[in-house]
């Protein structure tokens, strides 16, 4: 409604911050990674683990997580995509653990 998302609001805020500017273009780009003019390694990792986040949020499948995973952004990272695909089923369950730490 205001011409800009929360991801460049972030990206304000942490340049208004001081964070080093690597931060700044991680935080800005990482919904939208593979369309910016220089592509963030930050920002792709964050839209990857945002991806995999909601994809356990809403109740997918290891196999649906694998069928629709930005291959492209995990390769523009640099990542061992045999590894991380190995690594994903780790991932199952960490939201209910990363709650309890920000539980009162």
């Amino acid at each position: 409604m205001l011409g800009f998302d929360y991801a460049e609001v972030g990206g304000e805020l942490a340049g208004r911050w001081r964070f080093p500017e690597e931060i700044i273009d991680g935080i800005a780009s990482h919904t939208n990674p593979m369309e910016t003019d220089e592509f963030s390694p930050l920002g792709g990792l964050i839209y990857l683990a945002v991806y995999v986040h909601d994809c356990h949020v809403e109740g997918s499948s290891d196999e649906e997580i694998l069928e629709r995973f930005p291959t492209n952004v995990a390769k523009a990272v640099g990542m061992d995509l045999d590894q991380a695909l190995e690594d994903l089923k780790q991932t199952e369950g960490i939201e209910s653990g990363m709650d309890s730490l920000l539980d009162d």
